[in-house]
């Protein structure tokens, strides 16, 4: 199975993350991800985190899916708050939020994204124009997973 087939409404929890502020695009974010310092920052300061990489952004229209981007936050989950020159302490935003999960290829996850925002249009539901990416990456492509959480109003 690749890209995604529902949408439900979770609690997405508010998480602690060590990150690093870049400008993305959807079809730049792999590329900007991989390129942040975190996991090397995080072994240096001895910081126990989590694998996946949760990337959060405000959904400003189509801003983010367009060249040259938006603002984006990269960061990794953190058990505790951190000082490090390059790496920011944030605690991700938390509430409700429309979810779903794009498994596979990132080459379609522009249409999870347009599943999301159909669902919530259909299902009356208002987004907040903040959005929760955590991505579970893997070496085989088929097996990348994708949870997006666009948080509501």
């Amino acid at each position: 199975m690749n890209g995604a087939q529902s949408v439900t409404i979770v609690e997405c929890a508010p998480r602690l993350l060590a990150s690093v502020r870049r400008q993305a695009s959807l079809a730049t974010l792999t590329k900007v991800a991989a390129a942040a310092p975190l996991w090397e920052r995080a072994y240096a300061n001895a910081i126990r985190h989590s694998r996946p990489v949760i990337v959060l952004y405000e959904a400003a229209g189509d801003a983010f899916f367009e060249p040259p981007g938006v603002p984006v936050d990269v960061g990794i989950e953190v058990d505790t708050s951190i000082n490090d020159p390059v790496l920011a302490a944030l605690t991700s935003p938390g509430g409700r939020a429309a979810m779903a999960r794009h498994v596979g290829n990132e080459g379609t996850i522009r249409d999870t994204h347009q599943l999301i925002r159909d669902w919530c249009t259909a299902h009356g539901h208002t987004i907040s124009g903040t959005v929760v990416m955590i991505h579970f990456w893997d070496d085989e492509p088929a097996r990348r997973v994708t949870e997006i959480n666009y948080l509501l109003a």
